[in-house]
């Protein structure tokens, strides 16, 4: 099993859609993709508007395919986007 961490700050007027559409994608991503076991966000305690990523796999290619796909590469724009 591989995991991934990634750790972003979204913007304050765009958290709850952020968080909505990472949820949303996460669970489209475990339907979909081969080998992608979980993707989940989280909130920091400290500061609701950073966002801590796990991002659970079978192996790394799973992740490097599920990286490649359009569910994965919709999460990523959506982080650029509003963080």
């Amino acid at each position: 099993m591989v995991v991934r961490i990634a750790e972003i700050e979204a913007h304050p007027q765009y958290l709850k859609d952020y968080l909505e559409a990472a949820r949303n994608v996460g669970a489209e991503s475990v339907k979909k993709e081969l080998g992608v076991i979980c993707i989940f966000p989280n909130q920091m305690t400290e500061d609701e508007n950073k966002i801590r990523i796990v991002f659970f796999a079978a192996s790394m290619t799973c992740i490097t395919s599920a990286m490649s796909d359009g569910w994965a590469s919709l999460m990523i724009l959506i982080m650029l986007l509003i963080a």
